[in-house]
């Protein structure tokens, strides 16, 4: 299973905003600290050194910020980021992470459960493509898995 980088955050956001309880609950907070892993020690570091590289500095070398907090980067930082961005983060198909996977599909695909629109509705489309590929690759993978 894979999701794009771009969609890590509202995929968590999609799940966090669920109210569930007992082992669907348990399942779903397994898998959103395993998105925000990823966020924190892929992303998260990688936007940094990005920010690093292509931001104005001062005469110090210190990024200079407005009093938003935003900063000025060469269009290279745009480019940049959009890349990182379209990566992929990948989830292993395997019996380690199946009830997991399968208990995440099952809510992401249960169409009276999650309301979404604007952007987590995009990310919500692609999250469910690959969730149906999830449940059909246990469905027909079934016995060599167990």
């Amino acid at each position: 299973m894979k999701i794009k980088n771009k969609d890590i955050l509202n995929t968590h956001k999609i799940l966090y905003d669920l109210k569930l309880k007992g082992k669907a609950s348990r399942l779903r907070s397994r898998f959103n600290r395993l998105i925000q892993q990823h966020y924190n020690n892929v992303i998260q570091p990688e936007e940094i050194e990005l920010r690093k590289q292509y931001a104005t500095k001062d005469e110090q070398g210190e990024i200079i910020y407005d009093e938003n907090g935003n900063f000025k980067a060469s269009v290279d930082y745009v480019n940049e980021m959009d890349i990182l961005m379209e990566e992929h983060f990948h989830i292993d198909l395997n019996e380690a992470n199946k009830e997991m996977l399968l208990a995440i599909a099952k809510l992401f695909l249960d169409e009276n459960l999650i309301v979404v629109s604007g952007e987590l509705a995009e990310t919500y489309d692609m999250v469910c493509s690959q969730f149906e590929y999830v449940s059909n690759f246990y469905e027909l993978n079934n016995e060599k898995i167990n």
